[in-house]
């Protein structure tokens, strides 16, 4: 976990900030660069570090983005699909920008020679460079690649119906690694668990578990998910054998009586 956070102090002083909405910020400035932007955590992992609900940081970062403190910016694939959005912490008070006083003082106008239309040099306004700032085109390329073996778990690991995303599972198999899984083992837990879920028929339904989940702090991935039993059909053969025995346990009753 990173061992420090980047928030603006105006936080600190807003008298309408709650301990939620605090604890929120708190967490997602753990991990801004040092600009405040460009944070990946899902809200699962903010979760998971405030000790709150998703739906309770969902609340939280929605207030302190309609305040000013946060600002969401959109990606998109190379295919045009939008993408989880990068959260940006706002470092300055944009609502009410610092005006900046000049020291000159006042010159007497000048009558300006007029300019030919076309020699007039386009105008940069503070929205055109937000909007280029802010173009996820425009970010360089900050993928992380995936853990030691997380492909080939992933593969290899059951279709769900619903959701199953794949950033919260590598961020699970991640940690689990740290806290001394070994690749081998998490990789023949998938195996096991595929088996079981063929087994039982439940592959590519809701009852298949999410991979985040799977490779949780609860260790799933270390339980035998064993297949059950078939069940043992009697033969004919059987059948005929019990009425033999039943039919001659009621000729000695009707003997002795």
């Amino acid at each position: 976990m990173p061992s420090l956070c980047i928030i603006p102090a105006r936080a600190l002083r807003d008298p309408e900030m709650t301990p939620r909405q605090l604890r929120v910020l708190l967490a997602v400035g753990q991990y801004t660069n040092a600009h405040g932007g460009g944070v990946w955590a899902s809200q699962s992992t903010l979760a998971e570090d405030c000790g709150m609900d998703r739906a309770g940081v969902n609340k939280a970062m929605r207030a302190l983005e309609a305040r000013g403190y946060l600002r969401r910016v959109a990606r998109f694939g190379d295919d045009g699909r939008q993408l989880s959005s990068i959260v940006d912490i706002v470092l300055t008070d944009e609502a009410t920008p610092p005006v900046v006083k000049s020291a000159t003082p006042p010159v007497a106008s000048v009558t300006t020679p007029p300019v030919a239309a076309d020699a007039t040099p386009p105008v940069v306004t503070d929205a055109t460079q937000t909007t280029q700032e802010n173009d996820p085109r425009e970010r360089p390329n900050t993928a992380v690649p995936d853990p030691a073996g997380f492909a080939e778990a992933w593969a290899a690991y059951p279709k769900r119906a619903g959701s199953n995303p794949r950033r919260d599972a590598v961020k699970a198999y991640a940690a689990r690694l740290r806290a001394g899984a070994s690749p081998a083992d998490l990789l023949a837990g998938v195996h096991r668990y595929a088996a079981y879920i063929a087994a039982t028929g439940r592959e590519g339904t809701e009852y298949v578990q999410q991979a985040a989940r799977f490779f949780g702090p609860s260790e799933p991935f270390r339980e035998p998910w064993l297949p059950p039993k078939p069940a043992v059909l009697e033969s004919d053969r059987d059948r005929a054998r019990k009425a033999a025995y039943a039919l001659h346990g009621l000729r000695a009753a009707q003997q002795s009586a």
